[in-house]
């Protein structure tokens, strides 16, 4: 019984040690591995049989105040013994997972939902930020354009593609993170953090959380971290990123409105400008014409001057051609139409163009009013 008591403290003490490293590999995103978690269990079992077999040994010793112990129990309890120290042996001994405790950190594959690129111009600004990422000569890209150009959605399908593609061998870890205009550096250090699961204490100062970014993020090797709608500049070490270099083989890309913030951050610009008219008049009818309505020459000439008014960009023209999906009445495409072109009619160049984002939400609900008092009538 005193084997059996030395073994299981040392089963223990390599059961807390196993169980410290799955704990502290969780929180920097990895998971134990099968293997791991069977033996956690198997251990979780032994303890228990451990247990029952000590108690029956203790209650034997109190037969008859000790005088007169019960050999024939003590026997059975002693074979019981002796097979449950090679037991804890043969788990100490399978304890010592020479290939670590926990799987490898699983690569950031989901796939973040978009729209498919549109058009040959925005094709060729994925080709080109697509060269930037997997070349080596440009660590931090910033790409930039009016808001509604479609940053998101070319960044977007970059990350899926790489994440779920052969290309992938370039990263072991895909991050994006939406900034957005509110967010300072320990707002975005918790946005980090909440995505890399690093457990963030409520009293963590910036150092504090900047270092435990800074371990999580090397831990993860070759990284791709994508900033997503930046809106302010800010020190990538003061956050806890790590530099982008030759060596560690990360790049970090961000988009904004504001190409001065690709200068501040030292990013390699990028422009993603506007469609084609060609291609913007295409998109819009491919949207309008979804459910196999096709329009008249009539509504058709009607629905190219909407177009024109969503001066070539792709999410103007998603929202204001979706609000009129299906709409054969030429009455209101006029209507839509007169409302855009007010709108719009008090601005001149660019900002000119960021006013369809301003009034595709009030058109839409315009329009689809609009339409259901002319089925109503």
């Amino acid at each position: 019984m005193e084997t059996l008591e030395s073994k299981r403290r040392t089963l223990i003490a390599t059961n807390n040690d196993i169980k410290r490293r799955v704990e502290f590999a969780e929180l920097q995103g990895g998971s134990a591995s099968n293997q791991v978690t069977h033996w956690l269990q198997e251990v979780e079992s032994m303890e228990r049989k451990v247990s029952d077999t000590q108690r029956d040994f203790e209650e034997q010793k109190n037969c008859w105040k000790g005088h007169f112990p019960n050999y024939y129990r003590r026997r059975k309890i002693s074979k019981k013994s002796s097979i449950l120290i090679g037991q804890v042996d043969e788990l100490i001994t399978n304890g010592k997972f020479e290939n670590g405790v926990t799987e490898p950190l699983p690569l950031a594959t989901n796939a973040l939902p978009t729209m498919p690129i549109v058009g040959k111009t925005a094709e060729l600004i994925q080709r080109e930020i697509l060269d930037c990422i997997l070349g080596m000569e440009k660590k931090i890209i910033g790409v930039h354009g009016m808001g509604g150009v479609g940053k998101t959605t070319i960044m977007r399908n970059i990350h899926n593609n790489l994440s779920q593609q052969s290309e992938s061998k370039h990263f072991d870890y895909f991050i994006w993170i939406t900034v957005s205009s509110d967010v300072n550096v320990n707002k975005l250090q918790r946005k980090i953090a909440k995505e890399l699961k690093i457990d963030m204490e409520e009293d963590d100062d910036e150092d504090g959380a900047a270092r435990k970014i800074f371990n999580a993020l090397k831990r993860r090797k070759k990284f791709l971290l994508i900033l997503d709608d930046m809106w302010d500049a800010f020190n990538l070490d003061e956050v806890g990123i790590p530099l982008p270099s030759e060596e560690n083989c990360c790049k970090v890309i961000l988009t904004t409105r504001n190409k001065g913030i690709c200068g501040q951050m030292h990013a390699h610009a990028i422009e993603v400008r506007v469609l084609s008219e060609d291609e913007s008049w295409e998109f819009f009818k491919n949207i309008v014409a979804v459910g196999g309505v096709i329009l008249s020459k009539d509504i058709e000439h009607l629905a190219k001057d909407v177009a024109k008014e969503c001066c070539n960009l792709p999410l103007a023209i998603k929202t204001v051609g979706g609000s009129m999906c299906g709409v054969d009445n030429a009455a209101v495409w006029m209507d839509a139409l007169k409302d855009l072109k007010e709108a719009n009619g008090g601005f001149k160049g660019i900002h000119k163009v960021f006013t369809p984002l301003n009034i595709v939400s009030c058109s839409a609900h315009y329009i689809l009013k609009t339409t259901r008092s002319l089925l109503m009538s």
